[in-house]
């Protein structure tokens, strides 16, 4: 008896050391959002191993009294840092420097996140702070490597802390302040094509050029995008953006119309046909050639809108003439009898273009003519044209007299898509003056309560069950 008392305590004095030893464990440290940069995990030289205290000097001016110099070949390493897609850099220099960033998720390889070009403070103990915001996010916990190009002598700086923070998703962008520049997609001059202009909203504007793209990280979610511009030529812009997977998806373009001057600023909206999701990257083309194409760009807005139901004919968002990009204005002109005061004229080399269109399976359509007229439609979500159905229009009593018909689709549009119109208008024996469209769903079963189908249908075939099963009942009942 003596014995088991004494293996239960034992036992007990085990259970309790190991729960006291459990207790008195440490928990893994919280990521980290500020660091001071004297304070590295390591140091790497040219890729090896190297002393913890190069470049670490004195300055009150900094933070905790430390900053750490910077010398090309030399990378600080700081591990365990928050969940980040910016990093706010608070340094000193009479220079010039690029910083770039890695990161690295355990013991794998070094991802690249970006670079930022450090401009001098106006001393080396003249403290400031200039952020950079990443294409792609850094993961929660992972270790971030820190290089620059110093050289002592043209570029350099005294570092003093790095504060990681997730940047919230733009709203409004200076067209002039992108985070990458590509030229025929290679990395160019961040500076190519800017010029100052008191009338633009940021003092400066951004020159469109046929072969230049322009990148912007972390843009807020929409499907509809504000260009602030000025331009004596049309120009056509496009849209695409990435989400971080490293694919770009195509998502819209518009045809700027020109505004009478290089510094008579105008707001046009461009609607998308594949909507910007939150936090994704916007890449901006355009087909400026400086001659007959082109426009000072100065800003970029975001925002959702509600999908159309309606759309006057004229107001498409895009024009195209045998597949390419063609003048907005082609074939509108006036007539009072039009529900906008204006109409499309049709054109069997013309598509008209609308974007943000609600779900629908049907389109009525208001014109005017004294020609028939065959109208196909078309959407798409992506790149892909998908076909929607089609519809023969019949004369009219006259070019402005306007009726209205109704085109049952053989698919459904999807919610916000865009919708291409076309016809087989010869102008002599096929035409109409287009005036309107508007989208709908219709249940086929509202369209045709008979169908069989519906909700009067199955009430029918319900009450046609009672009146069979009545009979039966009540000859059991009697029976």
């Amino acid at each position: 008896m003596k014995k088991v008392i004494c293996f239960v305590c034992i036992l007990a004095l085990l259970v309790t050391s190991g729960a006291v030893l459990l207790l008195q464990a440490e928990e893994p440290a919280a990521p980290q959002s500020a660091v001071e940069a004297e304070n590295k995990d390591y140091t790497l030289e040219n890729g090896v191993e190297s002393s913890m205290d190069y470049g670490v000097g004195s300055d009150t001016a900094a933070s905790g009294e430390k900053y750490q110099g910077m010398m090309s070949g030399y990378s600080f390493v700081y591990k365990n840092v928050v969940k980040a897609n910016q990093v706010t850099l608070c340094y000193a220099s009479a220079l010039p420097l690029t910083v770039s960033f890695s990161y690295q998720i355990g013991d794998g390889d070094w991802q690249a996140l970006g670079s930022i070009l450090l401009s001098p403070t106006e001393g080396w103990s003249n403290y400031q702070e200039q952020s950079v915001l990443f294409f792609t996010s850094i993961p929660e916990g992972s270790n971030v490597k820190v290089d620059s190009d110093a050289d002592g002598s043209t570029k350099g700086a005294n570092m003093d802390s790095y504060l990681f923070s997730v940047a919230v998703p733009r709203t409004s962008i200076e067209a002039e302040d992108k985070n990458e520049a590509l030229e025929n997609g290679s990395p160019s001059s961040m500076t190519w094509f800017c010029g100052d202009d008191a009338a633009a909203s940021g003092g400066k504007y951004q020159g469109a050029a046929v072969n230049y793209s322009y990148i912007y990280y972390n843009v807020a979610k929409g499907n509809t995008i504000s260009v602030t511009y000025a331009s004596t030529i049309p120009l056509t812009i496009r849209f695409s953006y990435c989400a971080g997977n490293g694919e770009w998806q195509e998502a819209g373009r518009g045809e700027l119309s020109a505004t009478g001057g290089w510094s008579a600023y105008q707001t046009q909206e461009v609607s998308l046909y594949a909507p910007i999701p939150d936090g994704a990257a916007l890449k901006v083309d355009s087909d400026a050639d400086g001659v007959t194409k082109g426009a000072n760009l100065d800003r970029f807005s975001f925002r959702t809108v509600s999908p159309r139901s309606s759309v006057e004919a004229e107001e498409k968002d895009a024009a195209l003439e045998n597949g390419s990009a063609a003048d907005r204005a082609y074939g509108v002109a006036s007539d009072e009898a039009a529900s906008g005061g204006r109409y499309q004229g049709a054109n069997v080399h013309y598509s008209f273009l609308y974007s943000n269109i609600v779900r629908s399976n049907t389109i009525t359509v208001r014109y005017a003519s004294a020609l028939p007229l065959t109208v196909h439609f078309s959407y798409r979500t992506d790149g892909e044209w998908q076909e929607a159905g089609s519809g023969v229009l019949t004369a009219t009593n006259g070019w402005s007299d306007y009726a209205e018909q109704k085109i049952t689709l053989s698919s459904v549009i999807p919610e916000g898509a865009e919708v291409k119109v076309d016809t087989d208008a010869d102008g002599q024996t096929k035409g109409a003056n287009l005036d309107r469209f508007d989208f709908s769903f219709v249940d086929k079963d509202e369209d045709n309560p008979n169908s069989g189908d519906g909700p009067a249908a199955g009430l029918l075939m319900m009450l046609l069950a009672a009146v069979t099963v009545l009979p039966v009942l009540r000859k059991k009942v009697t029976g």
